[in-house]
């Protein structure tokens, strides 16, 4: 659940009851509180180990039964000592191929891993205007923040297969190719992370998170998913912030940030509260 804020934030913000650090007055900001519990906890981390490392970003994972895990999701995957978040998969049964991301680099061959799908909180902001960042978890976990998308290409969706994958058509020119990760994009929804595969102007999509994708015929535009820009380790019942009034360097300047994603490094549920407060830009 997203509260939107457009006040004057006041002396601190308290989370589950404890205030997050010495925060000072923030006037004239506006904010984004995402709260996620109960029935909506980023869902327990699923346990393998690491049968096979190709080297210190690829490798496969083989998972205990029943893991839920499905070819094109990105996942993070912890162990003990370490963390790669924003890791692409591909699914075999409980065989798990795993690519890319960022982070720790992947532990020794046999190590026990826990591997979790990430879920997306969304909202495009010069990193130059953030006030504040605030995160606490009931559990240990990761905070990704991504570069906003790249340019918009406009098409149809006009093949659905079923919730997330589908066949867009699009504009000629569209500097889509195949293998890029993208998020797609419509008047009602969006679904990030998705996997092109490209043929001229036909653009197959696969896989990511969000909502489902709409109906045929429906309008909507591609643009390549942004890259990573920091990652933070958070730990369980322990507040994380970073703000201005801090004297600490901003760990997102320079960027336009697209999405903060937050994954989960536990066994179990893991309930979460996420603050961002940006400066009003006159």
């Amino acid at each position: 659940m997203a509260l939107g804020i457009a006040a004057t934030l006041q002396t601190d913000i308290r989370i589950g009851g404890e205030v997050l650090g010495g925060i000072q007055s923030f006037d004239e900001a506006t904010g984004q509180i995402t709260k996620l519990t109960g029935a909506s906890a980023i869902a327990a981390g699923k346990t393998g180990s690491l049968t096979t490392r190709g080297g210190a970003d690829t490798g496969e994972l083989t998972m205990d039964s029943g893991h839920g895990l499905a070819t094109s999701m990105i996942i993070d995957v912890s162990w003990d000592g370490g963390a790669r978040y924003g890791m692409l998969i591909v699914v075999d049964g409980d065989a798990v191929a795993i690519d890319g991301g960022a982070g720790d680099d992947l532990p020794e061959q046999d190590t026990d891993v826990v591997a979790s799908e990430q879920r997306v909180i969304v909202r495009e902001v010069d990193a130059a205007d953030i006030a504040l960042i605030a995160v606490r978890m009931s559990q240990a976990g990761h905070l990704e923040a991504r570069e906003a998308d790249g340019a918009a290409n406009a098409g149809t969706l006009t093949t659905r297969t079923d919730a997330n994958s589908g066949l867009a058509t699009l504009s000629g020119g569209h500097g889509i190719t195949t293998g890029m990760l993208v998020n797609v994009i419509w008047a009602t929804g969006a679904r990030y992370g998705m996997e092109a595969t490209v043929d001229v102007n036909a653009v197959t999509l696969e896989a990511g998170l969000g909502d489902d994708l709409p109906d045929e015929a429906t309008a909507l535009v591609v643009c390549e998913r942004g890259a990573t820009i920091a990652g933070v380790s958070i730990e369980a019942e322990i507040p994380w912030q970073w703000n201005e009034q801090s004297g600490l360097a901003n760990p997102l300047a320079g960027h336009i940030v697209g999405e903060l994603r937050i994954g989960n490094r536990a066994e179990v549920a893991n309930e979460v509260l996420v603050a961002l407060l940006v400066n009003d830009i006159q």
